[in-house]
């Protein structure tokens, strides 16, 4: 709040989010408290990304580099959500499916594609990422991209998924 008034939120946003990304992700099937704090990291990345998607509304923004951090924020929540998913109580899965369904009726298909596009394009850098880098991981990228626009291919209208 004191970041509002004082004109420097954006500064420190950037800090918070530095932290946040950070943060290690050490799976810990057994530690209950790492679902909370896991809840408290995944939830403080959906407000930096929030946040910074509004910074980016300001034409004088540096678009790049919002665009670059809010790309390295929503790896970092999908790295937080594969590890917190399986571990969530039922009555938080619930509510995100309810979110996930409201956002859904409620978006254009212009939303509905880009983000299967970006579910796709995540889960290839995920994928990438989890590998040592060789030549034969781009071949391998390659035909997983090949099997994710396959799979998408009644979710995602023709001339988005030419993007892919």
């Amino acid at each position: 709040m004191l970041a509002c008034f004082k004109g420097t939120i954006s500064a420190k946003v950037n800090s918070l989010q530095q932290q946040l990304q950070r943060t290690d992700i050490i799976p810990q099937p057994n530690n209950q408290q790492q679902v909370q704090k896991l809840n408290n990291l995944e939830s403080q990345a959906w407000l930096y990304e929030g946040i910074l998607e509004r910074l980016g509304a300001d034409p004088s923004a540096n678009h790049e580099k919002i665009a670059r951090t809010l790309e390295a924020l929503e790896y970092k929540r999908s790295e937080i959500l594969q590890e917190l998913e399986p571990r969530r109580p039922r009555n938080y899965r619930v509510l995100a499916e309810i979110q996930d369904s409201i956002r859904t009726f409620l978006a254009s298909q212009a939303e509905k594609d880009y983000e299967q596009l970006q579910k796709i394009v995540t889960n290839l850098v995920l994928f990438t990422r989890s590998r040592q880098p060789s030549q034969i991981i781009i071949s391998e990228v390659i035909k997983k991209l090949a099997t994710e626009i396959a799979y998408n291919t009644n979710q995602i209208s023709p001339y988005r998924l030419r993007l892919a």
